[in-house]
């Protein structure tokens, strides 16, 4: 009874690891973009958006309230790299992927990122890919385009290292819902931990 209630207390303890851990990696999306699209009269248009376009886009979709939503940039959330995530504000509870930057660091497609000599300056191209249907977004499986990333080293604190994460994208949406294809471009920062 001893070594269940032992394992059970392990298991809480490590989980609670995990959770503190994950919420380190939680840095607030800071977004400013451009789109480019056809009007109704086939003249090409750019329509400005930013990090809370893109949350209250997202939102109204969801039937969820803005002001419940953050947009993070999450460090390894998966093993092909990062994610810029839609999380709940009050605890960073996933909600959906935004942007998934992926394979800039993959040596099974034989592509490395730059770093400096103590591994504080990192530099990446990853391909941009998007999962859902939004008005900057469309489902697909494959790149929908590229990032460049810049993430430092700015402090480490209790052993956990603090970012600068700075960068531009550039990506399509293909036509959904009757809207026309549109191509987009923006910049971004990441230096505040959330959570």
């Amino acid at each position: 009874m001893k070594l269940l209630q032992l394992t059970a207390l392990s298991v809480a303890i490590l989980s609670f690891s995990a959770i503190n851990l994950q919420a380190q990696y939680l840095y607030k999306f800071v977004f400013k973009g451009m789109c480019w699209q056809s009007d109704t009269n086939g003249n090409i248009v750019n329509i400005p958006f930013t990090d809370q376009t893109i949350i209250n886009e997202q939102a109204a979709g969801l039937g969820l309230d803005p002001s419940s939503l953050t947009l993070v940039y999450h460090i390894g959330a998966d093993p092909h790299g990062d994610n810029v995530d839609i999380v709940r504000s009050s605890d960073g509870a996933f909600i959906l992927h935004e942007f998934l930057f992926w394979f800039g660091d993959e040596s099974s497609f034989n592509r490395m990122a730059l770093t400096n000599a103590t591994g504080t300056d990192i530099r990446r191209n990853d391909q941009l890919f998007t999962q859902n249907n939004s008005p900057h977004t469309c489902d697909n499986s494959h790149g929908m385009g590229t990032v460049y990333t810049s993430k430092k080293i700015i402090g480490v604190t209790n052993g956990i290292p603090y970012y600068k994460i700075e960068g531009t994208l550039q990506w399509v949406v293909n036509p959904v819902n009757g809207a026309s294809s549109k191509t987009c471009y923006g910049t971004f920062t990441a230096t505040q931990v959330m959570f």
